[in-house]
Formats: structure tokens, sequence, C-alpha cells
């Protein structure tokens, strides 16, 4: 066997450390950054919706309608599922359209629902980019919530000496302001935003 002399075994080294990493690093490259991880982004407004909304057995229909609507709006906006945006969309309608009949229904009147209630549209709307079909077929459906909105959806409740409520609800002011801008049917949301004060 022929001794190699310094040059060629540093050539040969080079050579064979360049080949393990053709063939190694991109698998390397795939586990340090998985795609389902990576490329997804999670709309800031969706820690403003549940993952898992609750309601009992024995609750009313609207309760429970509302609750499976949420849940598949987050599962399809706030989740690295996969779904067409028509599907997505889709969701999006449901929920407003739960939304509504829960907000409507006067037996029994759910109080806490309607104490904080209007939000959960608002944060849908900044994930969404888009506002629901329900509020831009009913006028009176969009003043009432419109309304309801300006009082509620920028209250802090309790202390907040941290400061941390408050920057949260103006996150979720400035998010829907941006994303609902290039939306015309938002435009009256749009003017209650600018004006809206957070308390």
């Amino acid at each position: 066997m022929t001794a190699l002399n310094p040059p060629a075994l540093i050539k040969l080294t080079e050579a064979s450390l360049a080949l393990s990493l053709l063939f190694f690093w991109p698998l390397r490259s795939v586990a340090q950054h998985p795609a389902s991880k990576a490329d997804t982004h999670i709309p800031r407004a969706c820690t403003f919706l549940t993952s898992n909304y609750e309601v009992e057995k024995d609750d009313p229909q609207e309760e429970r309608s509302y609750a499976a609507s949420e849940n598949r709006f987050f599962g399809l906006w706030c989740t690295a599922a996969s779904s067409s945006l028509e599907n997505r969309e889709a969701a999006a309608d449901e929920m407003a359209a739960c939304w509504k009949k829960l907000w409507y229904r006067d037996d029994p009147f759910n109080a806490a629902f309607h104490e904080t209630g209007s939000d959960d549209l608002l944060a849908m709307m900044a994930i969404t980019s888009k506002v629901p079909k329900p509020l831009i077929a009913d006028s009176a459906f969009m003043h009432d919530w419109l309304e309801d909105c300006r009082d509620r959806c920028f209250m802090i409740y309790g202390e907040d000496e941290s400061g941390e409520d408050r920057l949260h609800l103006v996150s979720l002011r400035n998010e829907a302001l941006d994303h609902l801008k290039k939306d015309s049917a938002a435009k009256p949301i749009l003017e209650m935003l600018k004006t809206a004060t957070i308390r």
C-alpha cells in the first residue's frame, strides 16, 4: 500500500468532510427547523379566544352552538392545522352567526356573555382581516355590536398594576386597525376603533 504524503492526506480529509456535510447537513437542518412550526404565523389576537370553549351538556342550544363554532374557528385560524381559505372564512361566518343568536336571546339571559362577548368578534376580525357576512348583512346587528364594543371591548376589569392588560388591549386595537383597513365593509369599525378609549 502506497503511503500518502501530508498534502495528499489533507486533500483526502477535506473531500471526506465535504461528502459528510453533503449527505448529513440537509437532514440536520430539517430536524432543527420543522416546517410546521417555523412557517406558521399565529395572530396575536388569538390570545383573546379560548382553545377549548367548554359548556355543560344541559346548557341551552345557543351556548353549545357558540362554543362549538368558536372551537372550530380557533382550530382553523389559531393553530398549525391546514385548511382552505374557504373553510376558514366559513368558520368565521358561522361563529358570527352563532354569536348573534346568543346575543339576542333574552330567555335565559346570559349576563356573562353580554359583559365580555363583544371582544370575541373584534378578535375574530383582527385574525381574519375581514368583517364576517352576518355583520355585513344586518345593519342593526352591526350597530348593536359597535355600540357594545365601544363600551366594553377596551374595559379593564380589576386592578392592572403591571399595565399588562392595557398593553394587551392596545395590541388588539392596533392589530384590528391594521388588518381591517383593506376591507371596505370595516369602515364603521375602524372609526369606532380610532376613538375607542382603554379604561
